[in-house]
């Protein structure tokens, strides 16, 4: 992607709004910064992975969870390819977690394909931490069964 290369949005406008964000950081204006790096991703068309990854960043830290949500679901909606896919999708998994929202980590499960599924067996081989993530999130939905089987996977 081409904002990955440049550390930042492409749009000129959102460059300097991004620009903003890093000099509030550097003075320690937290909460400026987290507006102007959610501003900068909207100016550039929600395109800004570095935005995102801000966003989600300081929006935990802050506890400014739809901020962080956002981050996360715009990098879902840009994710391309299986592993970039589930590491978006385990990225807001872990958000939502973090927020302690039960209900709505459940509809955005890594071991969840689009349909719904789940996803070969052996996953948890490869990215045990999204596993875990997914047992805990079904222990606070009661799914008492299918998280005892997601912890085991993790084994």
């Amino acid at each position: 992607m081409a904002q990955e290369s440049t550390g930042g949005p492409s749009d000129e406008k959102a460059l300097i709004t991004y620009e903003k964000a890093q000099k509030a950081l550097r003075e320690r204006r937290k909460e400026e910064a987290l507006d102007d790096f959610k501003k900068a991703d909207k100016q550039d068309g929600g395109h800004c992975l570095a935005c995102q990854k801000q966003m989600i960043k300081y929006g935990e830290e802050l506890g400014e969870w739809k901020t962080a949500e956002l981050g996360a679901e715009e990098i879902v909606a840009q994710a391309q390819g299986p592993k970039d896919t589930a590491l978006a999708h385990y990225q807001i998994a872990l958000v939502l977690a973090e927020r302690g929202d039960a209900k709505a980590q459940g509809r955005y499960f890594f071991v969840r394909s689009p349909r719904g599924d789940r996803q070969s067996a052996g996953r948890c081989l490869h990215f045990p931490d999204a596993c875990f993530v997914d047992g805990r999130a079904l222990a606070q939905l009661k799914r008492d069964d299918e998280a005892k089987a997601s912890f085991e996977e993790v084994l």
